[in-house]
Order: structure tokens, then C-alpha cells, then sequence
């Protein structure tokens, strides 16, 4: 095995972590019985409002 550059060792445990929480989370809703159709609306209804919201209104303050 390679000696992995410091770079390369920070970009595995970013993909790491990445499919740990990936799977964690997929655990919990299997465990929950959340259907595929329960994420997929709740991500469509979050895109939607996503995209209707005034970010600079909502963050003015933080915007000065």
C-alpha cells in the first residue's frame, strides 16, 4: 500500500464520512418504514419552498 498524502487522506475521510451518513440515514427510515414516496414528496415540497423564499429578506440582517 501507498503512502496517501495528507490531501488524499482528508478527501477519503470526506467520502467516508459522506457514505456513513448516507447509510445511517437510510437506516433510520428504513427502521421508521418512511417509503420511497414519504422522501421523495418531502424533498419535492422542500425544493419548492426552497425556491419560493426570499433568502434576502429572510437574512438582511446578516447581509449588512
Amino acid at each position: 500500500m501507498k503512502d496517501l498524502k495528507i490531501s488524499e487522506m482528508l478527501q477519503m475521510q470526506r467520502i467516508l464520512w459522506e457514505k456513513y451518513k448516507d447509510n445511517w440515514f437510510n437506516d433510520v427510515l428504513l427502521r421508521y418504514e418512511v417509503t420511497p414516496e414519504e422522501i421523495s414528496n418531502a424533498y419535492i415540497s422542500k425544493h419548492n419552498r426552497n425556491m419560493g423564499r426570499d433568502f434576502y429578506y429572510e437574512h438582511r440582517s446578516y447581509l449588512k
